[in-house]
Protein backbone atom coordinates (compact mmCIF):
# COMPACT_ATOMS: atom_id res chain seq x y z
CA UNK A 1 0.00 0.00 0.00
CA UNK A 2 1.39 3.52 -0.91
CA UNK A 3 0.71 6.95 -1.65
CA UNK A 4 -0.69 9.74 0.65
CA UNK A 5 -3.21 8.80 3.31
CA UNK A 6 -5.66 11.59 4.74
CA UNK A 7 -6.15 11.62 8.46
CA UNK A 8 -7.72 13.95 10.61
CA UNK A 9 -7.30 14.48 14.35
CA UNK A 10 -8.60 15.59 17.55
CA UNK A 11 -7.46 17.00 21.06
CA UNK A 12 -8.26 14.87 23.96
CA UNK A 13 -10.85 16.13 26.63
CA UNK A 14 -8.05 17.18 29.21
CA UNK A 15 -5.49 18.91 26.51
CA UNK A 16 -8.76 21.35 25.23
CA UNK A 17 -9.78 21.95 28.51
CA UNK A 18 -6.18 23.25 29.40
CA UNK A 19 -5.87 24.99 25.86
CA UNK A 20 -9.60 27.16 26.93
CA UNK A 21 -8.44 27.62 30.49
CA UNK A 22 -5.47 29.87 28.67
CA UNK A 23 -7.49 31.30 26.75
CA UNK A 24 -10.12 32.50 28.51
CA UNK A 25 -7.66 34.07 31.27
CA UNK A 26 -6.44 36.27 27.97
CA UNK A 27 -10.13 36.85 27.05
CA UNK A 28 -10.53 38.39 30.83
CA UNK A 29 -7.19 39.95 30.94
CA UNK A 30 -8.40 41.33 27.45
CA UNK A 31 -11.77 42.51 28.73
CA UNK A 32 -10.56 43.71 32.09
CA UNK A 33 -7.88 45.80 30.05
CA UNK A 34 -11.08 47.57 28.00
CA UNK A 35 -12.73 48.45 30.91
CA UNK A 36 -10.08 50.02 32.90
CA UNK A 37 -9.34 52.06 29.48
CA UNK A 38 -12.86 53.07 29.49
CA UNK A 39 -12.41 54.07 33.37
CA UNK A 40 -9.38 56.11 32.58
CA UNK A 41 -11.35 58.02 29.37
CA UNK A 42 -14.09 58.45 32.28
CA UNK A 43 -11.86 59.79 34.90
CA UNK A 44 -10.02 62.32 32.53
CA UNK A 45 -13.26 63.48 31.18
CA UNK A 46 -14.28 64.31 34.88
CA UNK A 47 -11.27 65.63 35.33
CA UNK A 48 -10.96 67.74 32.70
CA UNK A 49 -14.50 69.17 33.04
CA UNK A 50 -13.79 70.29 37.32
CA UNK A 51 -10.29 72.01 35.69
CA UNK A 52 -12.47 73.76 32.89
CA UNK A 53 -15.22 75.13 35.90
CA UNK A 54 -11.84 75.54 38.07
CA UNK A 55 -10.61 77.92 35.32
CA UNK A 56 -13.98 79.66 35.05
CA UNK A 57 -14.39 80.53 38.42
CA UNK A 58 -10.63 81.88 38.33
CA UNK A 59 -11.35 84.37 35.65
CA UNK A 60 -14.44 85.29 37.31
CA UNK A 61 -12.74 86.02 40.12
CA UNK A 62 -9.87 88.27 38.53
CA UNK A 63 -12.92 89.92 36.88
CA UNK A 64 -14.53 90.89 40.09
CA UNK A 65 -11.64 91.98 41.84
CA UNK A 66 -11.01 94.49 39.08
CA UNK A 67 -14.99 95.38 39.39
CA UNK A 68 -14.41 96.43 42.81
CA UNK A 69 -11.34 98.47 42.18
CA UNK A 70 -12.40 101.71 43.87
CA UNK A 71 -12.53 104.57 41.66
CA UNK A 72 -10.66 108.25 42.42
CA UNK A 73 -7.84 106.63 44.31
CA UNK A 74 -3.91 106.68 42.04
CA UNK A 75 -3.05 103.66 43.63
CA UNK A 76 -6.52 102.00 42.27
CA UNK A 77 -5.58 103.49 38.86
CA UNK A 78 -1.83 102.02 38.86
CA UNK A 79 -3.40 98.80 39.91
CA UNK A 80 -5.66 98.54 37.30
CA UNK A 81 -2.98 99.17 35.01
CA UNK A 82 -1.11 96.70 36.08
CA UNK A 83 -3.66 94.39 36.26
CA UNK A 84 -4.87 95.27 32.46
CA UNK A 85 -1.17 94.89 31.66
CA UNK A 86 -1.22 91.29 33.29
CA UNK A 87 -4.54 90.23 31.11
CA UNK A 88 -2.54 91.42 28.30
CA UNK A 89 0.22 89.49 28.45
CA UNK A 90 -2.11 86.35 29.47
CA UNK A 91 -4.12 86.75 26.22
CA UNK A 92 -1.32 87.31 23.69
CA UNK A 93 0.58 84.31 25.10
CA UNK A 94 -2.88 82.04 24.84
CA UNK A 95 -4.22 83.36 21.60
CA UNK A 96 -0.65 85.00 20.21
CA UNK A 97 -0.22 88.86 19.23
CA UNK A 98 -1.94 88.71 15.68
CA UNK A 99 -4.92 88.11 17.79
CA UNK A 100 -5.93 91.85 17.98
CA UNK A 101 -4.52 95.33 17.82
CA UNK A 102 -2.11 95.14 20.96
CA UNK A 103 -0.70 98.18 20.33
CA UNK A 104 -4.56 99.86 20.21
CA UNK A 105 -4.57 98.57 24.56
CA UNK A 106 -0.46 100.03 24.99
CA UNK A 107 -2.31 103.14 24.07
CA UNK A 108 -5.08 103.76 26.04
CA UNK A 109 -2.38 102.18 29.39
CA UNK A 110 0.16 104.54 28.18
CA UNK A 111 -2.04 107.66 28.56
CA UNK A 112 -4.18 106.22 31.84
CA UNK A 113 -0.45 106.30 33.25
CA UNK A 114 -0.29 109.80 32.46
CA UNK A 115 -2.96 110.73 33.96
CA UNK A 116 -2.23 109.20 37.30
CA UNK A 117 -0.79 112.57 38.83
CA UNK A 118 -3.62 114.49 36.84
CA UNK A 119 -6.90 113.65 35.69
CA UNK A 120 -8.11 110.18 37.58
CA UNK A 121 -11.14 110.21 35.58
CA UNK A 122 -9.87 110.84 32.26
CA UNK A 123 -7.22 108.17 33.48
CA UNK A 124 -9.84 105.64 34.33
CA UNK A 125 -11.40 106.57 30.98
CA UNK A 126 -8.55 104.41 29.41
CA UNK A 127 -7.94 101.94 31.86
CA UNK A 128 -11.39 100.72 31.47
CA UNK A 129 -11.43 101.50 27.74
CA UNK A 130 -8.69 98.93 27.65
CA UNK A 131 -10.09 96.52 30.02
CA UNK A 132 -13.47 96.31 28.45
CA UNK A 133 -11.51 95.73 25.01
CA UNK A 134 -9.47 93.26 26.33
CA UNK A 135 -12.81 91.14 28.39
CA UNK A 136 -14.45 91.37 25.09
CA UNK A 137 -11.80 90.11 23.09
CA UNK A 138 -10.80 87.28 25.43
CA UNK A 139 -14.77 86.20 25.27
CA UNK A 140 -14.87 86.60 21.53
CA UNK A 141 -11.83 84.55 21.31
CA UNK A 142 -12.83 81.75 23.78
CA UNK A 143 -15.96 81.36 21.94
CA UNK A 144 -14.33 79.77 19.34
CA UNK A 145 -15.51 76.33 18.97
CA UNK A 146 -13.65 73.68 20.65
CA UNK A 147 -12.48 70.61 18.98
CA UNK A 148 -15.43 67.89 19.14
CA UNK A 149 -15.05 65.49 22.03
CA UNK A 150 -15.93 61.61 20.58
CA UNK A 151 -18.72 60.15 21.34
CA UNK A 152 -18.76 56.32 22.89
CA UNK A 153 -19.73 55.08 19.73
CA UNK A 154 -16.56 56.06 17.87
CA UNK A 155 -14.65 54.82 20.62
CA UNK A 156 -15.93 51.84 20.66
CA UNK A 157 -15.73 51.84 17.14
CA UNK A 158 -11.89 52.21 17.49
CA UNK A 159 -11.24 49.42 20.36
CA UNK A 160 -12.97 47.79 17.08
CA UNK A 161 -10.50 48.35 14.93
CA UNK A 162 -7.43 48.35 16.91
CA UNK A 163 -8.87 44.37 17.60
CA UNK A 164 -9.23 44.28 13.68
CA UNK A 165 -6.03 45.41 13.43
CA UNK A 166 -4.34 42.49 15.41
CA UNK A 167 -5.89 39.76 14.26
CA UNK A 168 -6.23 40.22 10.35
CA UNK A 169 -6.88 36.99 9.87
CA UNK A 170 -10.34 37.14 10.82
CA UNK A 171 -11.52 39.89 8.67
CA UNK A 172 -13.97 39.24 6.42
CA UNK A 173 -15.81 41.42 3.29
CA UNK A 174 -18.79 41.14 5.73
CA UNK A 175 -17.44 42.16 8.61
CA UNK A 176 -15.68 45.42 6.67
CA UNK A 177 -19.55 45.75 5.32
CA UNK A 178 -20.46 46.44 8.50
CA UNK A 179 -17.78 48.87 10.02
CA UNK A 180 -18.20 50.96 7.28
CA UNK A 181 -21.90 50.96 7.93
CA UNK A 182 -21.25 52.11 11.49
CA UNK A 183 -18.61 54.84 10.31
CA UNK A 184 -21.54 56.32 7.61
CA UNK A 185 -24.19 56.12 10.51
CA UNK A 186 -21.80 57.97 12.85
CA UNK A 187 -20.65 61.14 10.21
CA UNK A 188 -25.10 61.70 10.51
CA UNK A 189 -25.34 61.26 14.26
CA UNK A 190 -22.37 59.90 16.45
CA UNK A 191 -24.52 60.36 19.86
CA UNK A 192 -27.30 57.68 18.12
CA UNK A 193 -28.05 55.32 21.04
CA UNK A 194 -28.60 52.90 18.26
CA UNK A 195 -25.61 53.13 16.87
CA UNK A 196 -24.02 52.38 20.17
CA UNK A 197 -25.61 49.24 20.63
CA UNK A 198 -24.76 48.03 17.09
CA UNK A 199 -20.80 48.65 17.46
CA UNK A 200 -21.04 47.33 20.90
CA UNK A 201 -22.58 44.30 19.06
CA UNK A 202 -20.27 44.02 16.58
CA UNK A 203 -17.17 44.61 19.14
CA UNK A 204 -18.21 41.42 21.35
CA UNK A 205 -18.82 39.12 18.28
CA UNK A 206 -15.54 39.81 16.85
CA UNK A 207 -14.08 38.98 20.33
CA UNK A 208 -15.59 36.36 20.51
CA UNK A 209 -14.27 35.43 16.54
CA UNK A 210 -10.71 36.11 18.11
CA UNK A 211 -11.08 33.81 21.04
CA UNK A 212 -12.36 31.15 18.96
CA UNK A 213 -9.53 31.85 16.47
CA UNK A 214 -6.42 31.88 19.02
CA UNK A 215 -7.94 28.56 20.40
CA UNK A 216 -7.99 27.25 16.94
CA UNK A 217 -4.32 28.09 16.21
CA UNK A 218 -3.22 26.65 19.49
CA UNK A 219 -4.82 23.46 19.05
CA UNK A 220 -3.48 22.82 15.35
CA UNK A 221 -0.04 23.88 16.76
CA UNK A 222 -0.33 21.11 19.51
CA UNK A 223 -1.29 18.85 16.80
CA UNK A 224 1.65 19.99 14.10
CA UNK A 225 4.16 19.54 17.16
CA UNK A 226 3.10 16.34 18.36
CA UNK A 227 3.27 14.29 14.72
CA UNK A 228 6.97 16.04 14.27
CA UNK A 229 8.36 15.00 18.19
CA UNK A 230 6.91 11.06 17.40
CA UNK A 231 8.32 11.29 14.39
CA UNK A 232 11.49 12.93 14.58
CA UNK A 233 10.51 16.29 12.19
CA UNK A 234 10.91 19.43 12.13
CA UNK A 235 7.92 21.52 11.60
CA UNK A 236 7.20 24.34 9.94
CA UNK A 237 7.24 28.07 11.60
CA UNK A 238 3.84 29.55 12.88
CA UNK A 239 4.53 32.40 10.54
CA UNK A 240 4.59 30.24 7.59
CA UNK A 241 2.93 27.70 8.32
CA UNK A 242 0.65 27.58 11.24
CA UNK A 243 -1.39 31.00 11.33
CA UNK A 244 -1.82 30.84 7.51
CA UNK A 245 -3.26 27.46 7.79
CA UNK A 246 -5.94 28.42 10.36
CA UNK A 247 -9.56 28.50 9.16
CA UNK A 248 -12.68 27.76 11.00
CA UNK A 249 -15.97 27.09 9.84
CA UNK A 250 -18.16 30.30 9.58
CA UNK A 251 -14.51 31.77 8.28
CA UNK A 252 -13.81 29.61 5.00
CA UNK A 253 -16.94 31.27 2.76
CA UNK A 254 -16.32 34.79 4.09
CA UNK A 255 -12.37 34.30 2.96
CA UNK A 256 -13.58 32.65 -0.34
CA UNK A 257 -15.56 35.45 -1.38
CA UNK A 258 -12.75 38.05 -0.20
CA UNK A 259 -10.18 36.32 -2.41
CA UNK A 260 -12.60 36.44 -5.69
CA UNK A 261 -13.08 39.66 -5.14
CA UNK A 262 -9.85 41.08 -4.75
CA UNK A 263 -8.03 38.99 -7.06
CA UNK A 264 -5.22 38.96 -4.62
CA UNK A 265 -5.42 35.56 -2.58
CA UNK A 266 -5.21 32.12 -4.51
CA UNK A 267 -4.55 28.75 -3.28
CA UNK A 268 -1.80 29.18 -0.87
CA UNK A 269 1.03 26.50 -1.23
CA UNK A 270 1.07 23.49 1.21
CA UNK A 271 4.25 22.84 3.66
CA UNK A 272 5.45 19.81 4.41
CA UNK A 273 8.15 18.05 7.60
CA UNK A 274 9.17 14.49 7.07
CA UNK A 275 10.68 11.94 9.70
CA UNK A 276 10.21 8.30 10.72
CA UNK A 277 8.25 6.10 12.28
CA UNK A 278 8.79 2.36 13.30
CA UNK A 279 11.29 2.63 10.64
CA UNK A 280 9.00 3.94 8.10
CA UNK A 281 9.70 7.43 6.54
CA UNK A 282 6.85 9.77 6.50
CA UNK A 283 5.95 13.01 5.40
CA UNK A 284 3.26 14.81 7.39
CA UNK A 285 1.86 17.76 4.63
CA UNK A 286 -0.14 20.63 5.74
CA UNK A 287 -3.09 22.05 3.38
CA UNK A 288 -4.13 25.38 4.34
CA UNK A 289 -6.73 25.56 2.20
CA UNK A 290 -8.49 22.51 2.92
CA UNK A 291 -7.77 22.39 6.72
CA UNK A 292 -6.25 18.82 5.89
CA UNK A 293 -3.19 17.06 6.77
CA UNK A 294 -2.17 14.26 4.83
CA UNK A 295 0.51 11.39 5.39
CA UNK A 296 2.92 10.18 2.87
CA UNK A 297 4.38 6.77 2.70
CA UNK A 298 6.95 4.71 0.20
CA UNK A 299 5.60 3.19 -2.83
CA UNK A 300 6.55 0.06 -1.85
CA UNK A 301 5.69 -2.23 1.79
CA UNK A 302 3.22 -2.55 4.56
CA UNK A 303 2.19 0.89 6.29
CA UNK A 304 -0.04 -0.28 8.81
CA UNK A 305 1.86 -1.63 11.94
CA UNK A 306 4.23 1.97 11.62
CA UNK A 307 0.45 3.62 11.27
CA UNK A 308 -0.86 1.86 14.41
CA UNK A 309 2.68 2.81 16.48
CA UNK A 310 1.70 6.38 15.51
CA UNK A 311 -2.26 6.29 16.19
CA UNK A 312 -0.55 4.54 19.60
CA UNK A 313 2.08 7.78 20.48
CA UNK A 314 -0.50 10.22 19.09
CA UNK A 315 -3.28 8.80 22.01
CA UNK A 316 -0.59 9.24 24.22
CA UNK A 317 0.12 12.50 24.17
CA UNK A 318 -3.45 13.35 23.46
CA UNK A 319 -4.14 13.61 19.64
CA UNK A 320 -7.05 10.95 18.30
CA UNK A 321 -6.28 9.99 14.87
CA UNK A 322 -9.54 9.51 12.76
CA UNK A 323 -9.99 7.45 9.49
CA UNK A 324 -7.08 6.94 6.96
CA UNK A 325 -7.77 6.50 3.35
CA UNK A 326 -5.12 4.67 1.61
CA UNK A 327 -4.89 6.39 -1.47
CA UNK A 328 -3.79 3.48 -3.46
CA UNK A 329 -6.20 1.01 -2.69
CA UNK A 330 -9.19 3.31 -1.62
CA UNK A 331 -9.50 1.46 1.76
CA UNK A 332 -10.25 2.92 4.74
CA UNK A 333 -7.95 2.09 7.69
CA UNK A 334 -8.42 3.08 11.67
CA UNK A 335 -12.15 4.02 10.29
CA UNK A 336 -13.98 6.95 12.67
CA UNK A 337 -16.30 5.92 15.54
CA UNK A 338 -19.40 7.35 16.74
CA UNK A 339 -18.30 8.40 20.37
CA UNK A 340 -18.53 12.04 20.69
CA UNK A 341 -14.91 12.48 21.25
CA UNK A 342 -13.98 10.73 17.63
CA UNK A 343 -12.48 13.76 14.74
CA UNK A 344 -15.57 13.35 12.79
CA UNK A 345 -17.87 14.85 15.21
CA UNK A 346 -15.76 17.45 16.87
CA UNK A 347 -15.32 18.59 13.21
CA UNK A 348 -11.82 19.55 13.83
CA UNK A 349 -9.31 19.06 10.69
CA UNK A 350 -5.82 19.86 10.03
Amino acid sequence: MSGPKRTSWSIAAEQRRRIEERNRETARKRKQEYEDRVARRERERQKQIAKRHEEYLEREARRQERAQIREGKETDLATAIKECRITLRSITKEFGEKAFDISRVEEWLSSAEMNIKGDIREGWREVNGARNFLQKREEMLRKRPAPPEPSQAELVLKDLEELLSETPEITNPGITQRVNLIKGSLKVNKENPATLGEVQKLFSKINEMVEEYEIKKQEQRFVIETFAEIIGGVPPTPKSGQSSAIVTGREQNAQSSSKGASGTGGPQAPESFSGTIGGMPVTVTLSPNSNEIQLHTPEKGDCKTPLKLLKEKLAEKGVNLGAIRIAKTGENWNPVSTSANNVQSKQIKA
